[in-house]
């Protein structure tokens, strides 16, 4: 029902407590203050060479259950490896979180360190099994995501950071009012920062509202990156999707779905004298704005549906 409470669960995980099976219930709106939020499941790695060790480190098994209440004031400022949010790390058997909000939010990457994953309320899921993670009835707004020009994360979403090997469905969510800035050529998604490796993933009834997301050179301005983001996996709902492995075989199933950016694509000029959009349009075909950017040459056995049809199949897209 307090901050304390919620931190108490935090630092429960740290010390190693899954909470598999359990439901933790929110029983009232929680104020955090602006202070330095610890994630519920959050890496102690540091060094990025130690990949391994960050996805098998500090996971987040239970569910949450926010009955409709909001977590305000969401601040993480960590300079560790692994995922930032509420919750950093979740494995994938059969939990969820839902009737969730989270208003105001700045999840910082401090750090020019790749492995990192940010999403204001999960930054990075992932499992092994069939039982997925569910995410029904969520939202966020008005969250600031990779302040600094100069770091990097490997993928930002307004709602996940990145998912990655696990069945996941998105029910009923929304992004409203966020601006989510990345370094040189990682992903950015108003709702998903990057899917990795195939499972099914269901993105139903979400909506995304005035997010601009964007990636950067150092030093450069919003509207100067703008310039070139469309290339980097910049998306309204998924920033980015790679599918590794000859065996990996990954479907996403987008089913009425909106959304109402700050970018005006027509209006911004690429490199030869084309909108962006147009751009954007060729390279990505119908899969534009749903997804940002693919993985052309490892994506053989991904397909992609959206309303019903299918608009990513055998690595080739629908014009």
């Amino acid at each position: 029902t307090t901050a304390a409470e919620l931190a108490a669960v935090s630092q429960a995980v740290q010390d190693g407590t899954t909470f598999e099976g359990k439901v933790i219930k929110i029983m009232n709106d929680i104020d955090l203050l602006g202070r330095n939020w610890i994630p519920i499941g959050m890496s102690k790695v540091s060094d990025s060479a130690q990949e391994g060790s960050v996805f098998a480190d500090k996971l987040f098994m239970g569910s949450i259950d926010g009955q409709g209440h909001t977590i305000s004031n969401l601040v993480v400022n960590e300079f560790i490896c692994g995922g930032l949010g509420l919750v950093g790390q979740m494995r994938a058997d059969g939990s969820y979180i839902k009737n969730l909000n989270i208003v105001s939010a700045d999840i910082a990457n401090n750090s020019y360190n790749n492995l990192r994953w940010s999403g204001a309320l999960v930054g990075y899921i992932n499992g092994e099994g069939d039982n997925g993670v569910t995410i029904e009835n969520c939202s966020v707004k008005n969250v600031h995501i990779g302040r600094d020009f100069d770091a990097i994360n490997f993928a930002n979403g307004g709602l996940i950071g990145y998912i990655s090997s696990c069945n996941v469905t998105v029910k009923d969510c929304k992004v409203e009012d966020a601006i989510i800035c990345n370094i040189g050529s990682y992903c950015n998604g108003a709702l998903i920062g990057k899917v990795y490796m195939g499972k099914t993933i269901n993105i139903e009834g979400c909506s995304t509202k005035d997010v601009l997301t964007y990636n950067s050179l150092d030093g450069q301005t919003p509207e100067a990156a703008l310039d070139w983001s469309y290339s980097m996996g910049n998306g309204w709902l998924i920033g980015n999707i790679f599918n590794y492995g000859d065996g990996a075989s990954l479907h996403i199933n987008i089913s009425n779905c909106n959304w109402n950016g700050v970018a005006d694509w027509d209006n911004i000029n690429g490199a030869n004298g084309e909108s962006l959009l147009e751009v954007a349009q060729n390279v990505m075909g119908k899969c534009f704005p749903y997804i940002g950017s693919y993985d052309r040459y490892q994506t053989q056995k991904s397909v992609i549906t959206v309303d019903g049809e299918t608009v990513f199949s055998n690595g080739s897209i629908a014009n």
